[in-house]
Parts: structure tokens; sequence; C-alpha cells
């Protein structure tokens, strides 16, 4: 089995540092923090912290481009509720993808209740177990956000 189906590049240094680090993918706080996964700082240890404030708004500035990309996404979905105007070739693509994603969602956000109407849940939170070195790795990108290296000039205007 291949351990990297996703052909994710090796780890590499963070510019300006003798750091390596993992890419990631950035979530919230539902998603658990993994090496591969990014989450922000608990809400409970972050005020009062700057270097943390810092952190979890390079961090949410990050989520917003995956946010903005999946409210794309989700308006071509409700695009398929009218004339589909696309490649024929690209038609069963969209449809069976939009199958699959309707049916994923179901089983995993649905429950039904004893009145017999489905209704979405909210996704369980994740956190709380994560190893040793998921938190070294959202450390590294913390100490690089604030370092000078890494730093953005309007980063800490709403902080100090």
């Amino acid at each position: 089995m291949n351990p990297n189906k996703l052909n994710v590049p090796e780890e590499k240094h963070l510019p300006g540092t003798q750091d390596k680090v993992p890419y990631v993918i950035v979530g919230d706080e539902a998603f658990p923090l993994t090496t591969y996964l990014m989450r922000p700082y608990p809400g409970s240890v972050i005020n009062g912290d700057i270097e943390k404030q810092v952190f979890y708004y390079r961090l949410s500035q990050a989520r917003r481009v995956s946010k903005n990309t999946f409210g794309h996404f989700a308006k071509k979905i409700l695009n398929l509720f009218r004339s589909i105007n696309y490649l024929l070739e690209s038609i069963d693509k969209i449809i069976m993808t939009t199958c699959i994603l309707h049916n994923y969602i179901r089983r995993q956000l649905t429950v039904e209740p004893p009145e017999g109407k489905l209704v979405m849940r909210n996704l369980p939170r994740q956190g709380g177990n994560a190893l040793a070195v998921a938190f070294n790795v959202r450390e590294k990108y913390k100490i690089f956000f604030n370092s000078a290296s890494g730093s953005l000039p309007w980063q800490r205007g709403n902080f100090l």
C-alpha cells in the first residue's frame, strides 16, 4: 500500500530557517491535529498569547481560501438544478461525483429520529489525542509566522 496516496511533496525547510516541516491541510477546531492536518490552538489557550493569536490569524487566512473554493464548488452543485451547460463528456462525471458526495453526506451527517424525519447532525469534534510530533509541527509553524522570515507587516495590528 502506498503511504503517500495524495503525492504530497516531502517536507521542506521553512524559508530562512533550518526547520523542516511537512506540507499540511488546514482545518478548523472540528478536525484532529495531525502532522498533515493543521488546526488552531484551542480557544482557551489563545487569549493573551500574541504569538498564538498570530498563528490563528495566519491559519484563518489559509482556511478562508479553502472555504471560498468550497463555496464555489457548492454553487456549481446548485447549478445542477438548472440546465447543465458543460461539455457532454463532463456531464456524466459531474453527475456521478455529485451523487457520491450526496451519498457520503447522507451517511455521515444525517440521523433518523423516531419521528422519521431525517435531520442533519453536527460533525463531532476530533481533537484531544494528537501525538507530540503533531504539536511540534504546529509549534514550528507558529514560531515561523512570528519570526522575521515568516511574519507579515500587518499581522500583529489587531493584537497589540
